[in-house]
């Protein structure tokens, strides 16, 4: 992880989508798209924390 990564942003946003995700898994939504909600999540993640260009 970049040590300029902000953390308690990048869990903000995690807690967010798992928040989000709860949610929408209560309320039926189809297993497919919170899949694809994961899968971009993870996607995310080497944009948040890798080192920006020096």
């Amino acid at each position: 992880m970049a040590p300029e990564t902000d953390v308690r942003s990048v869990a903000s946003i995690y807690a967010t989508v798992l928040h989000g995700l709860s949610i929408e898994a209560r309320d039926g939504v189809p297993v497919e798209r919170l899949s694809s909600t994961v899968d971009q999540a993870v996607d995310l993640w080497d944009a948040l924390v890798r080192p920006g260009p020096t």
